[in-house]
């Protein structure tokens, strides 16, 4: 027992158990992690954690030849733990016994669960119904039986439509790819439909999937089209890839725009935060590849100098690679494309004056965006700091980022003495400039100016540098 209670983490047991070979430790290590398996709850760890925890007393009990125990401890779990415990164990149950061979006893340890289903957490309901569907098709070839496990848990799980609309979805794909259901799939699919925002994003993403690769299987690419249009309806924002999509399924001109509006205008909504507002931004790749296929390049690239202003510095690089492969896309040739990754260049000295190549192009002035600054310049001023960080975040993707600025430093103006609070305002005051110029040496001048005024970090007066920065982040007139 002495060596069992050296462990401090499975993590270090099962690391005991795997770099030895003295019998000695590994059953210590084993006896230790048995310990736990027996007491363990959700109350003190995450589910990754607990799943983790019983999968490593699974695949050490098989290596000593002791899954007699395992077997034990899982029963005794099952039978008095709570639900959301319980339906854990049975997961890794059920898959000792597949792995052993016992495909019906792996099959009943998750139907037993799935007896009192609408008195478990949906989402292992969910889990656990897609286990026993796999396990039925592919395992023991009894797919009428995977259907009939679904329809079941549907019914007890009639008051929850998320996962019931989840078990729909998994209904209609069995349906088309293994009974050759496709009319039944497509009625399941139109079911989830049909509940509108009542359901997850994903889960209605997933079913408006299903109908439109069915509609272009059947040869009807219009309403294919048409029903993928849906995703950008619901009240959850879509899915990153709809734009590919919608070109696969060679949605005409009109079809297009209509998505590039009603993705605009999602984009255009108030927002609670500028946290909301950059889970919004994640999808204007969407918008660029959109206008891409309509041909509209110039306003494609104009969108894509937005997402520069919006992206976080942990996603700078991967926007920057990507704009890259747009303009040379665009273009043909690697003339801007070149040109924007000379701008990039960190070294400030081999860059010189070298341009940002998209601070060329005109303002985007889209009926969506004008509408928001409309509503912008009609509102009462923002309420405090905060509400002005979102004010400012909006303003770039609205594409007027000297805007965007001044409303980050009214932000710093109001905001509390805190130093988080001040270095939030004075980064998105700093922002905007940044992005356009990579000129770190001016964006340090607006933090320096906000956190020490005139007389500046060294005592030295410091010149106002919001004038000069508003000029360099002005665009040209349309042509």
């Amino acid at each position: 027992m002495a060596q069992e209670a050296a462990y401090k983490s499975r993590q270090e047991a099962a690391e005991a158990f795997k770099s030895s070979q003295d019998p000695a430790v590994r059953a210590g290590a084993f006896g230790w992690v048995k310990q736990q398996a027996e007491k363990i709850t959700l109350a003190g760890m995450s589910t990754p954690d607990f799943h983790q925890a019983f999968v490593a007393f699974k695949v050490m009990a098989q290596t000593l030849g002791r899954g007699a125990e395992f077997e034990a401890v899982c029963l005794e779990r099952i039978k008095t733990a709570a639900k959301d415990t319980r339906n854990l164990v049975a997961e890794v149950l059920s898959e000792y016994y597949v792995e052993d061979g016992k495909l019906d006893a792996g099959l009943k340890t998750l139907t037993d669960c799935l007896a009192d289903a609408a008195e478990s957490p949906s989402g292992q309901v969910v889990n656990l119904a897609g286990r026993g569907v796999a396990l039925l098709c592919s395992k023991m070839s009894r797919p009428k039986d995977a259907e009939k496990l679904l329809r079941d848990v549907m019914e007890k799980m009639k008051d929850n439509a998320d996962a019931q609309a989840s078990l729909m979805n998994m209904l209609s794909s069995l349906l088309r790819t293994v009974l050759s259901d496709a009319a039944g799939a497509e009625a399941v699919s139109r079911q989830v439909l049909a509940q509108g925002d009542a359901v997850g994003g994903g889960t209605y993403a997933t079913a408006i999937y299903q109908v439109a690769l069915l509609e272009k299987e059947k040869g009807k690419l219009e309403d294919a089209v048409s029903t993928l249009t849906l995703v950008l309806k619901h009240q959850s924002f879509p899915p990153s890839g709809i734009a590919k999509r919608l070109v696969e399924y060679k949605a005409t001109p009109v079809a297009l725009e209509e998505c590039v509006r009603l993705l605009r205008e999602r984009m255009a909504v108030p927002a609670k935060d500028a946290g909301e507002l950059n889970s919004r931004f994640e999808r204007i790749p969407e918008t660029v590849e959109l206008l891409i296929a309509l041909g509209r390049k110039e306003e494609a690239m104009c969108e894509a100098r937005v997402l520069t202003f919006v992206t976080p510095d942990r996603n700078y690089q991967k926007v920057v690679d990507t704009v890259t492969q747009w303009l040379k896309a665009l273009d043909g040739n690697l003339g801007r494309a070149n040109a924007f990754l000379a701008f990039q260049q960190a070294d400030e000295e081999k860059r010189g004056d070298r341009r940002n190549p998209l601070m060329d192009l005109p303002a985007l002035n889209d009926p969506a965006r004008m509408e928001a600054l409309k509503a912008f310049g009609d509102a009462p001023p923002p309420a405090d700091w905060n509400a002005w960080l979102t004010r400012s975040a909006h303003l770039l993707w609205l594409d007027r980022p000297a805007e965007a600025m001044d409303a980050a430093a009214k932000a710093f103006s109001v905001s509390p003495m805190s130093d988080a609070a001040l270095q939030a305002c004075a980064a998105a005051t700093a922002r905007p400039l940044l992005a356009a110029t990579r000129d770190t040496a001016a964006a340090q001048r607006i933090v320096d100016y906000l956190l020490w005024g005139e007389n500046g970090p060294d005592g030295k007066k410091l010149e106002n540098p919001f004038p000069e920065a508003r000029q360099r982040l002005a665009y040209p007139e349309p042509k």
